[in-house]
């Protein structure tokens, strides 16, 4: 049995869904489908689930509510058609969407994650009315169902323990079963999603429940390239990799895969591989195991993010002061933060922190809502440091426009002068390195640069290892 999961950008229109239902039907043992809710069907276009969003965000009832719904509902009913599944198996989406919206408005975050979750569950329904209309055995399930039990942490829960035991059942059915993917259902009755993009942590969860032969995850690309297409001309593909180095990947930058999706297979099934694959069957892949051979090249890919934040702390005889890190952590800590790195000297601490991104490559557009609120939490979190931290810092300062940059590897811990080589390519480039850091694991190694530089630096990374 295989565990198939489909992305937004693979279900977007009616031809990607069909071209998805004849690459599942190519191979028998791809028996539990888990979907994701259309993505964009073209440059500028809205995928489903933001269409939720604004819907859930505008004034219930008005012009602006109702048009975002009959978006929807016309997105679902033309694939619905498209894919020879008729209109009558999305008779109920309008009244569905409409019953969500009109939710108590107090619970603002289980209300949100109600509506964000429409889009996994329609889509989920139109795949397996489709099947059924080609005479497919087949048939839709909701993940509360099924057994997938979450914690109440709306749009960011985590698979509860007992789920597992649940949703190994999702194995005894002999035809085609399609979940959606996304959330799950809480102690309390409702509905609480997983971080975006969390359908991919849906599939991995289930695969690991029924023991799954593999788990496949489709996109439109053909597996995992050793560094960003949209930055390297042609990069290679990643034939093979393990956890914990897409894991790292995943973490620094790389989009392909959800950075929490590994965790239920390292735990549960670690003999399961995850295959990452383009919706379309074709066989380059890109193969994630526990363990691999090891080849030459100590470096298996180069990933790279933005906007971050660097908050340094200066303080003559830091040294000396017990708990003074503590109590800059604790600081960070209260403004719900988390912190990526903390590079430290005798007298300095920097700790570097990952702020929503204010800019969509996709759109070419800046979220001002979401600038103003980075530019918020930088100034407040100055603030906070200048007048909680004591004894009082010499210096306090922040550093924004900052990208971190990894190169990762399981070879790179038996390697020698790799770090060499990666400095030698920053210089290359003329890129002043801002920060490095390398975990305990000695699997990667991340150094911060300016935003400005990242292209130069990731191609002159490239060249230096793969070229």
């Amino acid at each position: 049995m295989i565990v198939a999961k489909f992305g937004g950008s693979s279900l977007a229109n009616a031809a990607n869904f069909n071209m998805v239902m004849n690459t599942i039907e190519s191979d028998d043992r791809r028996k539990i489908i888990v979907v994701s809710a259309p993505g964009a069907r073209f440059k500028g276009d809205t995928k489903v689930t933001d269409l939720l969003i604004k819907a859930a965000k505008a004034v219930p009832g008005s012009t602006e509510s109702k048009g975002f719904v009959e978006d929807i509902c016309a997105r679902l009913a033309e694939i619905a058609e498209g894919v020879g599944a008729g209109t009558q198996c999305v008779s109920g989406a309008e009244a569905d969407i409409m019953g969500r919206l009109a939710m108590d408005a107090s619970q603002k975050e289980m209300r949100l994650d109600a509506v964000k979750a429409y889009g996994e569950e329609w889509c989920a329904r139109i795949m397996a009315a489709a099947f059924s209309a080609r005479g497919k055995k087949a048939k839709f399930i909701d993940p509360r169902e099924a057994g997938m039990s979450v914690t109440t942490e709306y749009g960011n829960a985590r698979q509860t323990n007992g789920c597992y035991k649940k949703l190994s059942k999702l194995a005894n059915y002999d035809g085609i079963t399609v979940v959606p993917g996304f959330y799950g259902g809480t102690s309390r009755g409702s509905i609480a999603t997983f971080s975006r993009g969390g359908s991919d942590l849906s599939g991995s969860i289930i695969a690991a429940a029924v023991k799954a032969e593999a788990y496949e995850n489709f996109s439109d690309v053909p597996g995992i390239c050793a560094a960003d297409p949209g930055i390297v001309d042609n990069p290679r593909l990643i034939s093979e990799l393990t956890f914990r180095e897409l894991r790292e990947l995943t973490y620094s930058g790389f989009s392909v895969f959800h950075d929490e999706a590994i965790r239920p297979l390292v735990e549960r099934a670690p003999d399961i591989p995850i295959l990452v694959r383009h919706s379309d069957g074709r066989d380059t892949f890109t193969k994630i195991v526990n363990d691999r051979k090891q080849d030459d090249n100590c470096v298996v890919g180069i990933a790279a993010d933005t906007n971050f934040v660097s908050f340094n702390v200066e303080k003559h005889l830091m040294n000396r002061e017990i708990g003074y890190g503590r109590k800059l952590l604790h600081i960070i800590e209260k403004r719900g933060l988390s912190y990526e790195h903390t590079p430290s000297s005798i007298d300095s601490i920097s700790v570097v922190i990952r702020l929503p991104k204010e800019y969509d490559p996709k759109t070419k557009s800046i979220n001002q809502e979401i600038a103003a609120a980075n530019k918020a939490t930088v100034v407040g979190l100055l603030e906070d440091i200048k007048s909680k931290l004591n004894p009082a810092p010499d210096i306090v300062k922040a550093d924004t426009g900052l990208a971190m940059i990894a190169i990762v590897g399981e070879g790179m811990k038996e390697s020698v002068g790799t770090a060499a080589k990666a400095t030698a390519a920053f210089a290359s480039a003329s890129a002043n390195i801002e920060m490095i850091s390398q975990g305990a694991s000695e699997i990667s190694i991340v150094f911060g640069v300016m935003e400005n530089r990242v292209g130069d630096a990731v191609r002159s990374l490239y060249k230096t290892f793969f070229a």
